[in-house]
């Protein structure tokens, strides 16, 4: 479970997305996206704190009917799962310490979360 740089164009079904146990970010965008582009280096610094944390890239598109079923509209989109459900979403991050945060939120290993973040 690590950062993934390539954008998936298979989609995992939202039955299977409810069924994911171990927290999970999945990230909506497209390669030609100029803030994905933009995002990209900020997410991946991010996952390198949270080696537990699964990432599913997919490549988002109007016919994707997951993107619609999370009602994604603007790339990227970050939807942070945890027991198969969505805990907090984020688009177009700003910097790293914003897609941390959320993270944070879903890390089954809240030492390290609270090591990270000071507390």
């Amino acid at each position: 479970m690590a950062f993934s740089a390539e954008y998936a164009s298979n989609h995992p079904t939202r039955d299977e997305i409810q069924g994911i146990v171990a927290p999970t970010v999945l990230e909506f965008g497209s390669p030609d996206c100029p803030h994905c582009q933009e995002a990209e280096p900020k997410v991946k610094a991010a996952f390198q704190d949270f080696p537990g944390i699964g990432h599913v890239k997919l490549a988002d598109h109007k016919d994707k009917m997951l993107g619609r079923a999370f009602n994604v509209d603007k790339w990227p989109t970050l939807i942070f799962i945890q027991e198969g459900r969505e805990v907090s979403r984020l688009v177009r991050p700003d910097n790293e310490d914003q897609v941390r945060d959320r993270m944070e939120e879903i890390d089954a290993n809240p030492a390290r979360s609270a090591q990270i973040g000071g507390s």
